[in-house]
C-alpha cells in the first residue's frame, strides 16, 4: 500500500502533521484502519508519524522519530534479518540511535504482526534491560513509545516489570528482557533477539551468551560500539559468517557532519562544496589543529567536522575512546604495542605464498624416509620462496626457525603450534606452518625434520623455541632426545654481557618479553626483518601495552582460521618474533656442525653421528 500522507523532516511541521492525522482519525474507524494498514506495510511511515523518542539533551525533550537517511538502510536490513532468519551485526558510532532502532523494529512487529511473535532483549545487567522510570534502560523506552500512541492504535497489553515483559493480548506476541548470564534464554525460542552493547558484556560471558543463544533464534541482533579489539562482538563483526553487517556512523549523521573536511598540506579541504565549513572555521583551525595534535589525535588521515573536533577536545576525551566510541576503530582504541601506521604499511605489501602444501616425513623401525615438501592447495605448510628442482629451498644460506608451541589436540580452546622460517641471507620469512592439533612432542618431531630439510652452510637450521611452561619443556626435551644439533641457547639479555646458558629455548616472560616483541617491531619498521605473511602480521594488532607496563595479547582471532584453531593467541606472530631473535643472535649461536653430503639422513651412520652430537650437549632442566 502506498503512503498517502507526506513525511515532514522538520520537527515542528512533523508534530503539526501528527496532530492533524490523529484529530482526523478520531472517530473515523475507516481512516484508523487505513493508517494501521499503512503503518504495517511501511515501518518508516510509522516511525515518522506515531513514534515519539525521549532525548533529555535536547531543548525539546520529546521528539518525533524522523529517520535520517543513513538509518533507513539499517532499519530495512533489520527487517530483512527477521524476515529471512539471519543474524544481524551493527557496528556504530555512539549516539546514532541504534538501540532505539533495534527495539522499535521489534516493537513494530509486536504491534502490527497478525501472527504471534516473540522478541528477547539481552543487556549486560538487569539495570540496563529494565528499571522502572529509567529511560537509560531499554524496556522503559518501549513504555514511553506505547504511552504516546493514540488509543485506537495501542492494543490491550500487560506490562510486567518483575518479569521484564510486554504482552500483546490480541496476538499473544511478547517482548521479554534478560540480563546476560552464561546460559541466557537457553531452552527458549524467539523470533529475534537483541544483544545490546555486546562488547560491554563481561569477557567470557559474551562468548557464553553467543553460544547459548545460537539455537534459541535464527536472528540475533548484535548492536554495539567496540570495546577494544577483543571479545565476541569484535570476532563476530570481523569474522567469516553469513551475518548481515551494517555500520551506523557519525559521518552520515546530518546533525554531526556539517562541514566535513580533511587536512591536506596543513590546509582544510572541504569534502563536498555543497556542505561547506562554517564561516571563520578555517581561521579558528589554526589554533585548534595543533591542540588536537598535542593531545595525540591523528590529523592528516582522518575525515573531520567541527562537531567531531569539539568532541575530541572535550574534557576526558582521548584518542583511544574517540576511536572506540566514534570512529568504530578497535585497532586504535587500545594502546597498541605495535605502531598501527607501520602495520597498515606492512599489510599493504603482503603477498600470497608462492607454494602451499604439506611437509612429508616418517620414521618406522628406526628408518627415516627422506623429508620433502609436497605441494597441495590449502596445505598448512606455506612457502614465500621458490622451490628448486630437487624440491628444496635455497641451500646457499643458513636458516632460523622460530617455534611457538601449543598444547595441541584441537578443541574449542585450541590455539596454534606455529613455526616461522627466516633466511639468514635475505632476512625474510620464507616458510610458515600452523596447526592446533599437534601435540608438543609431535610438533618437535616435525621441527626436527624441517630443520634438517633446511640444511645450509653450517648444517641444519637454528631452532629457537619459546620454552615457557609444560608445552615448551615437552618440546625441548623431545627435540633434545632426538639429538637435534642446532638449538638456541639462552643468555641473560637484560645484562650488557650476558653469558649463554646451557638451557635451550627462550623464556618469554618479564623483561625478555618486551625485548622479544619490541625488537621484532623495530626490525619490521626498519626492514631488517621482512614478513610478507598477511595472516601473521594481522596478529600484531592484538598486542597492547599492559596497564602496569609490559605487553599483553588481548584478543581472540578476528577471522576464521584456516589452520582450524578456534582461538588465536598470536602464535604466528610469536614464532616470527622468535625467528627475528634468532637472526640477531645467529653468529654466537651458530653450531659447528659437520656436513657430510654423502651420509644420507636416516642412515645408520647419520644416526650414530647424531647420537655423538647429543652426548656432547649439556642441558640442565
Amino acid at each position: 500500500m502506498s503512503v498517502r500522507y507526506p513525511v515532514e523532516k522538520n520537527f515542528h511541521a512533523n508534530l503539526w502533521l501528527r496532530q492533524k492525522l490523529i484529530r482526523e482519525a478520531a472517530g473515523d474507524v475507516q481512516l484508523q484502519q487505513d493508517l494501521m494498514d499503512i503503518c504495517r506495510e511501511d515501518i518508516h511511515f510509522f516511525f515518522h508519524h506515531f513514534v515519539t523518542l525521549y532525548e533529555p539533551r535536547n531543548e525539546m525533550k520529546e521528539l518525533p522519530f524522523i529517520v535520517w537517511p543513513h538509518q533507513v538502510e539499517v532499519i530495512d536490513a533489520m527487517q530483512q534479518a527477521i524476515r529471512e532468519g539471519e543474524d544481524f551485526g551493527l557496528e556504530k558510532s555512539r549516539g546514532e540511535g541504534a538501540s532505539w532502532m533495534s527495539i522499535l523494529v521489534f516493537f513494530h512487529s509486536w504491534l502490527f504482526s497478525e501472527d504471534q511473535v516473540k522478541f528477547t532483549i539481552v543487556t549486560r545487567n538487569e539495570e540496563t534491560v529494565d528499571a522502572r522510570d529509567d529511560m537509560d534502560a531499554l524496556m522503559p523506552k518501549l513504555d514511553f513509545v506505547l504511552d504516546r500512541l493514540p488509543g485506537w492504535m495501542a492494543p490491550p497489553f500487560t506490562r510486567s516489570h518483575s518479569k521484564h515483559s510486554l504482552l500483546n493480548h490480541n496476538t499473544k506476541s511478547t517482548i521479554i528482557g534478560y540480563s546476560t548470564t552464561g546460559d541466557v534464554a537457553s531452552g527458549g525460542r524467539a523470533t529475534a533477539m537483541l544483544l545490546d552493547e555486546l562488547s560491554k558484556f563481561p569477557r567470557g560471558q559474551d562468548y557464553e551468551a553467543m553460544a547459548s543463544t545460537q539455537h534459541v533464534t535464527n536472528s540475533r541482533f548484535l548492536v554495539s560500539t567496540y570495546k577494544g579489539n577483543s571479545g565476541a562482538f569484535f570476532e563476530a563483526m570481523n569474522g567469516d559468517s553469513s551475518m548481515i553487517r551494517k555500520t551506523l556512523t557519525w559521518e552520515d549523521n546530518p546533525t554531526r557532519n556539517r562541514g566535513l573536511y580533511t587536512v591536506e598540506g596543513g590546509q582544510l579541504v572541504e569534502n563536498d562544496p555543497s556542505n561547506p565549513l562554517p564561516d571563520g572555521y578555517r581561521e579558528r583551525a589554526k589554533d585548534l589543529l595543533p591542540r588536537l595534535a598535542n593531545r595525540g589525535y591523528q590529523i592528516g588521515d582522518k575525515v573531520r567536522s567541527p562537531w567531531y573536533d569539539k568532541q575530541c577536545l572535550r574534557v576526558g576525551a582521548t584518542p583511544s575512546n574517540i576511536a572506540e566510541e566514534l570512529d568504530r576503530d578497535p585497532t586504535r582504541a587500545g594502546s597498541s604495542y605495535f605502531d598501527p601506521e607501520m602495520m597498515d604499511r606492512l599489510l599493504r605489501d603482503c603477498v600470497n605464498p608462492m607454494h602451499e602444501g604439506d611437509f612429508i616425513y616418517s620414521q618406522t623401525d628406526g628408518q627415516t624416509t627422506p623429508s620433502r615438501f609436497k605441494q597441495r592447495k590449502g596445505g598448512a605448510f606455506r612457502l614465500w620462496g621458490p622451490l628448486l628442482t630437487n624440491g628444496a629451498l635455497d641451500p646457499d644460506t643458513d636458516y632460523v626457525i622460530g617455534v611457538d608451541i601449543a598444547a595441541g589436540g584441537g578443541g574449542v580452546q585450541a590455539s596454534n603450534s606455529a613455526l616461522c622460517v627466516a633466511s639468514i641471507k635475505t632476512r625474510q620469512k620464507v616458510a610458515a606452518f600452523a596447526s592446533p592439533a599437534m601435540m608438543p612432542h609431535e610438533f618437535a618431531r616435525l621441527c626436527y625434520y624441517v630443520g634438517h630439510w633446511l640444511k645450509g652452510h653450517s648444517g641444519p637450521a637454528l631452532i629457537i623455541h619459546e620454552s615457557n611452561g609444560p608445552t615448551g619443556a615437552q618440546f625441548g626435551r623431545t627435540i633434545l632426545e632426538m639429538g637435534y644439533p642446532n638449538l638456541y641457547r639462552r643468555k641473560d639479555e637484560t645484562k650488557m654481557y650476558g653469558k649463554t646458558q646451557a638451557k635451550v629455548g627462550l623464556h618469554n616472560q618479564g623483561e625478555t618479553r618486551g625485548l622479544l616483541y619490541g625488537g621484532y617491531g623495530d626490525a619490521l619498521s626498519r626492514g631488517d626483518f621482512v614478513n610478507l605473511d598477511r595472516q601473521c602480521l594481522g596478529e600484531l594488532k592484538f598486542y597492547q601495552h599492559a596497564p602496569g607496563g609490559g605487553i599483553v595479547h588481548v584478543s581472540e582471532a578476528n577471522t576464521k582460521d584456516p589452520s582450524g584453531a578456534s582461538h588465536n593467541h598470536g602464535d604466528r606472530a610469536t614464532s616470527a618474533a622468535l625467528a627475528n631473535w634468532g637472526l640477531k643472535s645467529y653468529p654466537e649461536n651458530k653450531k659447528k656442525v659437520k656436513v657430510t653430503s654423502e651420509v644420507p639422513v636416516g642412515s645408520f651412520q647419520w644416526r650414530r653421528d647424531e647420537a655423538k652430537n647429543a652426548k656432547k650437549e649439556k642441558t640442565y632442566w
